[in-house]
């Protein structure tokens, strides 16, 4: 495969951490009886992913004046355009920048997550975004005065 895609077949491994990371946090243990086969299977089934990073932008728009407000009301759209194009420009391979509904961080938004990795980022303005993709997508770093923290909220 090209760039620095693995084909399905070497990335067995990979499927069975995933797969034992998901039973942690389901079951708050490493359950690993009989998984072997199943996770093999699965790494032989499922194509590789068609992007290496997804990066969604949450522009969900409530009335104004709702108490937890929006983050299309405090400018995620106009910063989604703005990222998309950046991250075109940056030449980024395999990452694709996605509107998303409400990703119930209302409170701290503009926000963004970041997949596979999961982190999550609040931007508010272009310099933010630049951060982001700069940092974290080039760099491979975090962008850490940008993160939100960790956890799920009540």
């Amino acid at each position: 495969m090209a760039g620095n895609r693995m084909a399905v077949t070497e990335d067995a491994d990979t499927a069975r951490h995933e797969v034992r990371a998901m039973r942690f946090l389901f079951f708050g243990k490493d359950r690993n009886s009989g998984m072997d086969d199943v996770t093999s299977e699965l790494a032989t089934i499922d194509p590789a992913p068609f992007f290496d990073i997804h990066i969604f932008v949450c522009c969900n728009r409530r009335p104004d004046g709702h108490p937890r407000g929006s983050c299309a009301a405090r400018g995620s759209e106009a910063l989604r355009d703005y990222m998309k194009v950046r991250v075109k420009e940056a030449k980024i391979p395999h990452a694709r920048v996605n509107m998303a509904g409400c990703l119930d961080r209302c409170e701290d938004g503009p926000c963004i997550v970041l997949y596979p990795a999961g982190v999550w980022y609040r931007i508010s303005s272009r310099q933010d975004v630049d951060a982001v993709i700069e940092q974290h997508l080039i760099g491979g770093g975090r962008a850490e005065a940008l993160r939100l923290p960790a956890g799920r909220s009540a």
